[in-house]
């Protein structure tokens, strides 16, 4: 057991190393929202498509890498090594697993586009072999997508319980840091969750669980520089919320307070390792 005084020892404030290391986290999640968008795009199951797809592939293989420093770096703080830690370190486990997983299905997706990568006439690639390797690659990207869905809540979960430890423990700022109302504090974990899109006409889509957050909170986050969006590779007409570094540092700031308000609802489950389960932008 980690004594008292060493539970207290790395945290220096709001950017002390408990909060940063929640703050990289929430920020893995994000990158897990980015790599889901972009395996929906149409182009990367095209003739052209290949050098895309391993480039998405590599991603894949970097977020693996990153899960394991995630998981490293959780090591060698000095925090109480009960059930909440080795949690946090199995989902970053898994989370490397998966990654792996969809790095190698991207790979074959790649593979099977190379032998039409030089079509160039549409009667050839209307042809049985040319269309049965597009099936096959569209067949791997969205098992490779798959993988990656539930980055962001698995992040966010573990980040929230790793919190929750730490305010139990005492290794918490001494008053909120952030003020963040309770609907934006609401709306900033529904976007770090990636379950907010806004769409040309300012309509909001939620997907998820998470709560409706209105057009204004979404505006009001990203007035103070919260978070940003990124246009759709599926649908050219909406843009996916998402956090910025501050964004990320504000969300890891108000888990950490000792007046943080609760989770909005329980993470959803995951698909286990090398089991497609589809899901939606």
């Amino acid at each position: 057991m980690t004594p008292p005084q060493e539970a207290h020892a790395g945290y220096t404030g709001a950017h002390g190393p408990y909060v940063s290391f929640i703050e990289q986290l929430l920020s893995f999640g994000t990158a897990h929202v980015l790599q889901h968008d972009l395996l929906a795009s149409p182009a990367l199951t095209t003739p052209k498509g290949a050098p895309e797809v391993t480039v998405r592939a590599a991603t894949a293989l970097s977020l693996a890498g990153q899960a394991l420093a995630l998981q490293e770096k959780l090591a060698g703080l000095p925090l109480h090594q009960g059930r909440t830690f080795r949690s946090v370190q199995a989902r970053l486990r898994q989370l490397a697993m998966l990654a792996t997983d969809s790095s190698e299905a991207l790979v074959n997706a790649a593979d099977a586009l190379a032998p039409i990568r030089r079509i160039t006439s549409l009667e050839e690639l209307a042809s049985p072999w040319a269309m049965e390797a597009r099936r096959l690659a569209r067949d791997a990207v969205a098992a490779g997508r798959d993988f990656m869905a539930f980055g962001a809540q698995d992040c966010l979960a573990a980040a929230e319980a790793l919190a929750a430890d730490l305010r139990q423990r005492g290794s918490s700022p001494s008053k909120q840091p952030t003020g963040l109302s309770p609907a934006q504090h609401a709306g900033l974990r529904a976007i770090a969750l990636g379950h907010v899109a806004v769409s040309d006409d300012k309509t909001v889509h939620l997907h998820g669980d998470s709560r409706p957050v209105a057009i204004a909170t979404i505006r009001s986050l990203e007035a103070r520089g919260l978070t940003t969006r990124e246009v759709s590779p599926l649908h050219w007409f909406w843009s996916r919320c998402i956090p910025t570094a501050d964004g990320h540092r504000a969300l890891a700031a108000m888990l950490t307070a000792p007046a943080s308000f609760p989770p909005a609802s329980a993470p959803a489950a995951r698909p286990t390792r090398r089991t497609a389960h589809t899901t939606s932008l």
